[in-house]
Parts: structure tokens; sequence; C-alpha cells
């Protein structure tokens, strides 16, 4: 009897050895404030413990990934795979050491170029699947970090990879992780002079995708940053977001001036996508033509911040040239949080109907008397990034669009801007009905230095640009000259003084 029992014994000890394994799992040492921590360095024993880092450079080959595993099975592992996590894809492949049972183990790998921003960087342990494990289940881990953000330029604008989406989440332990995001940093925001007083930040999706866009206060070391947003866009696929900071306001956060994160995430599709960043300039005049104004390849906001002391007005914004989807949208400083975006124009004053190369009118804009407001012209779609567009603005009892009967003026020409001029200045016109047009450049003595346009044209609103060179293409000197407009038996002038 007593023999039946230790070949029993052993039977149950033969076949528990038949089936131990491997458990490739997390490790528990003490002092690992987590078991994967990015670092700045490789400088730290595998044995740890890594601390929390205070700082992580993105956008630069800099960041080391110190990993804490352990085989708790009852069998040694064999060398094997891992795959290191980035807001839960695959970034990198590296390997892991063979482990005894019940061993913790420290590994090192090296990760390039981390975009700045809010990320979640894990491990998966065998990721080739080469170790037979008693459990499969546990081989994946995560937290989130920050990286610092990429700064921009003054009136900045570049192009990045594709932001992150959500992915990764499943792999952190417990909480409720802030999104990914892709991060940028602001310049500082201030006034100059007239100028400066509202500062602006637009994405733009590549085609078939969306992203979103958000301000927030600037991150402070690792794992502080990117995870409480001031002010959030979001509109939907093939569509610009942008996020509006009004910087003279005094109350909400960050004071008159200053400098903010921007995070940008993935809400639909992967793709790259444009950045701008740029501040308001300021328009003295109250009605009448403003511009031309331009805005170039990659460019994909303008502010022009103006003041209005009466009632009710239309505001036009004509596309003169380029062929650009542009759109207008109207803020006015009435938000005690100093931040906008474009779902929240004042008023509901946002116009984008007529597609490419279309003008938009916002028609009865009622803003309380002695009001700034700021207007942001936008350009609309993936397809409009590279194209040059040129537009000017009438306020008020110019902005009358073509088409309206009776109310257009006869006959107007407006001011030369700039004006004095040192090399050239732009005018704008506008026609009551179509008809034969002169608009010829003269000097002192009546004399016809250019002629800036000739022939039939349709009503409307016109533009022209006098280079300071007479017909035959040489420059004029400075002095005083006047330019005339000429259509159905009226005419107009406005003098331009040339400084040379």
């Amino acid at each position: 009897m007593r023999l039946a029992m230790y070949v029993l014994a052993a039977l149950l000890l033969a076949k528990a050895g038949a089936q131990a394994k491997p458990d490739l799992t997390f490790g528990t040492s003490p002092g690992w404030p987590y078991q994967v921590v990015p670092e700045a360095s490789n400088a730290f024993p595998l044995a740890g413990p890594v601390p929390i880092p205070s700082t992580l450079t993105g956008n630069a080959g800099t960041t080391y990934v110190y990993g804490l595993l352990r085989n708790q099975g009852d069998a040694p592992s064999v060398i094997a795979s891992a795959g290191y996590l980035l807001d839960g894809a695959a970034f990198s492949t590296g390997s892991i050491p063979a482990i005894a049972p019940a061993t913790d183990e420290g590994t090192l790998h090296a990760l390039l170029n981390i975009p700045g921003g809010r990320h979640t960087l894990g491990m998966a342990l065998d990721s080739g699947g080469a170790v037979d494990e008693s459990n499969e289940t546990n081989n994946r881990l995560a937290a989130q970090w920050v990286w610092t953000p990429f700064q921009l330029s003054p009136d900045g604008f570049l192009s990045r990879t594709a932001p992150p989406s959500a992915g990764g989440s499943g792999d952190i332990p417990s909480g409720s992780p802030w999104p990914n995001c892709d991060g940028l940093r602001t310049p500082v925001f201030a006034e100059t002079g007239d100028n400066g007083f509202w500062g602006g930040m637009a994405v733009m999706p590549s085609s078939g995708t969306d992203v979103d866009v958000f301000f927030d206060t600037l991150s402070s070391g690792a794992q502080s940053g990117f995870d409480s947003p001031v002010v959030r866009s979001h509109d939907g696929v093939n569509k610009v977001d942008f996020v509006i900071r009004d910087v003279d306001s005094l109350s909400g956060l960050g004071g008159r001036t200053g400098a903010w994160d921007v995070g940008v995430t993935a809400a639909a599709g992967a793709g790259a996508y444009d950045a701008h960043v740029t501040s308001s300039i300021w328009s003295p005049v109250r009605q009448g033509v403003v511009g031309p104004f331009t805005i170039g390849p990659h460019e994909l906001l303008d502010l022009r911040e103006f003041f209005f002391d009466k009632g009710s007005f239309p505001i036009y914004l004509q596309n003169v040239s380029g062929g650009a989807d542009l759109g207008v949208s109207l803020f006015l400083r009435d938000d005690a949080t100093g931040f906008y975006r474009k779902q929240n124009p004042y008023g509901g004053y946002q116009a984008d109907s007529l597609g490419d190369g279309g003008s938009e009118i916002l028609r009865n804009v009622s803003l309380p008397n002695g009001s700034y407001f700021l207007l942001v012209i936008w350009k609309a779609h993936p397809s409009d990034v590279l194209k040059t567009a040129q537009y000017i603005i009438r306020l008020g009892s110019a902005a009358v669009a073509v088409g309206e009967p009776g109310r257009a003026p006869a006959l107007r020409l407006s001011a030369a801007y700039p004006n004095p001029a040192s090399r050239s200045t732009a005018l704008q016109f506008e026609l009551g009905a179509a008809g034969r047009v002169d608009l010829g450049i003269f000097d002192v003595s009546g004399r016809r230095v250019a002629t800036l346009a000739s022939g039939t044209l349709p009503a409307g609103a016109h533009a022209a640009r006098w280079d300071g060179r007479d017909m035959s293409g040489s420059a004029v000197p400075g002095g005083l000259y006047f330019a005339r407009l000429q259509s159905g038996g009226r005419s107009e002038v406005k003098k331009i003084t040339l400084v040379r």
C-alpha cells in the first residue's frame, strides 16, 4: 500500500513537471513607480529602481524605456521579443532576457522621436508569441507620460504626422486616462502697438480624416500637461478647426499675455495634418474697404480686428483671387474666459456657403455700440491648404454684395493702401453697373503715368495695384500722384504719395 502511494506521488510530480510553464508579466520590486518607465538617460541600473523622470523631450531621439519584468511561472522563460507600444500601437521591437521562475529582471530599450504631447507608452511581452505561457493575458502594460511640445514660431505653420487617437487606454491598469495628443506650443501672444490683441491656432486634417484642437495651460514635467483643455474645437471630417485667445482679456487663465500648449487629437481616420498659429492685425477702418490681404500656402487663418460704433451693418468678404474656399467668422470680446472656438461665433455670424473662389457675406450684424470685434478668415478644407487666396473686406454700406439692385453705389474709388507708399499700393473700386472703365495714375501736371484698368467690367467690386512704375516699366520719382477712375460719365479721384 505504501509503495503504491509513493508511485502515485511520483507520477503526479512527473505530470506537474511536464506541465510547468513560464508566465511573463511585470515585476513587483519595491521602489519602481511604474513597471514601464521612460527616461531621458540610459544610466540607470537595470536592477532599478528607475524613478519618475523629471522631463521627457519630445520630437528627439532621447527617450529610453526601462521595463521591470517578472517570470511568475514555474519554469524558466527563454529570450523573447517585446513590442513597445505608443498610444496602443506597435512602435518598436526589442528583446527581453531569459528569466528564471519567480524572478524579476530589468530591461532597457531606446525609442526615437516620440512626438511632444501626452502619450500612452507601454510594452507587450512575448509579442512574437514564441513562449508557451501558463497565462497569456497579462503581457501588456502601459502608463501615460508627457513629452515637451514642439515650439511654433510667430505666425508659424508646419505639417505634422498623424496625431494619436485614444488608443492604449485598455493597457492602463486603473484610472481614466486623458486623451493622447500631439503637442505644440504657441509663441507668446502679446500686444504690439495696435496689433496682437487676439491669437489663434488652426489645424487642417488630411483628406478623409478629422483632427481636433485644444488650448491648455503650459505642461510642466513628465506627468503634468495636456490634461485640462480650456477650449476645444471639433468640426468633422475634411474641415478646419481653430481656437482663439483674447489676449487683452484680464479674466480667464494666463492673464493678458502668454504662450499656450496646443493638443491635437485624431477624431476620425489616421492622417497627417497642417497647423498654423497667428495673431491679429488691427484695421482702423470703421466703414469702407480694407485689403487686399493674402493667405499663402500652409497658412490657414487671418485675424483682423475692427472697431464699430453703430447699430446693424453687413460685412462682405470678397474672394478676389486664388480659388480657395474661404470662410469668415465674427467674435466679440464678450466671454469672461477669453477663449473662443470655431463652433461658437458671436451671434452665429459665420459664413462658408459659396465654395471655391466664392465670396461670403454676414448680413445684419448687430453689435453693442463701441465694440471691438474680430473677423477670422479661414481656409475651409484640405484641398485649400496649398492655395494662395487674396481677399478684401467691406464693412457697412460698402459691404453690399453684387446683385443687390438699387443699393450699390454708382461709382466708388477707395483710398489707396498703403498711402504713403514706398513700392506699391492697392486700390479698390466698385461699379453699380457694368460698363467701360478707365483707372489711371496721373502726375501733378496731369500727365498720364500708368493705366491700371481699361475696358468693360461687370458690376461689383474690383481691385488693382500700382507698382510705382510708368507705362514703360521705369520707376517714377517720389512725389504726389492721382488715381482717377472714370465710368458712365462719372469720375472719382484719390491722392497717392509715393516715397522713394
